[in-house]
């Protein structure tokens, strides 16, 4: 049972980084929402994956990276492999949408995969080894503990992107890059 565990969590880690590094817009649409905002704008901006990922390049922790997914969509996620003074696990990716028909800006933050089946593999191999002695308060605590971490450091970092796409977009009509400000 522990091996089909960590054989789940192993092949999970491994299609996630597949796809997350090959940009497929099934993994940037779809997943279990942590974070959502969005705004109105007067005319839907014309956004630039290459200027995100330059405005969100600097800082203590890793860069954020976007690639265009179609006209109207772009993903983001923290670059991998990023030497940086800060490190942490990211818990999301994310999803910028232009509704040209409402003229809105959604942004979405989903829970990458591993998220989801890391902590239940861990607290599973746990009860394993602890049936006689249980160990999962503290366990589970512990766990809960790390990913609410985790999760704030991610909001504040997905709430600066989103800030910076509401002020620049919200109530105006602007293309990214260019100098009508």
């Amino acid at each position: 049972m522990i091996e089909i565990f960590v054989l789940l969590t192993f092949a999970t880690a491994i299609a996630e980084i597949i796809m997350s590094g090959r940009w497929l817009p099934f993994y940037f649409r779809n997943g279990i929402p942590l974070y959502l905002k969005s705004f109105q704008v007067m005319e839907p901006p014309t956004l630039s994956a290459d200027d995100l990922s330059r405005k969100f390049s600097s800082g203590i922790a890793a860069p954020i990276i976007f690639h265009r997914i179609r006209n109207d969509e772009i993903g983001f996620r923290e670059k991998a492999f990023s030497f940086r003074l800060f490190n942490y696990t990211p818990i999301m990716h994310g999803l910028i949408h232009v509704d040209q028909s409402k003229y809105t800006v959604k942004m979405v933050g989903y829970a990458n995969w591993t998220t989801i089946i890391f902590p239940i593999a861990f607290l599973s191999i746990d009860y394993s080894f602890s049936q006689r002695q249980p160990t999962h308060p503290p366990t589970t605590l512990f766990l809960v503990a790390i990913f609410a971490v985790l999760y704030l450091i991610q909001f504040i970092r997905f709430n600066r992107v989103f800030k910076f796409l509401e002020d620049k977009f919200s109530g105006k009509s602007h293309v990214m890059g260019s100098n009508n400000t």
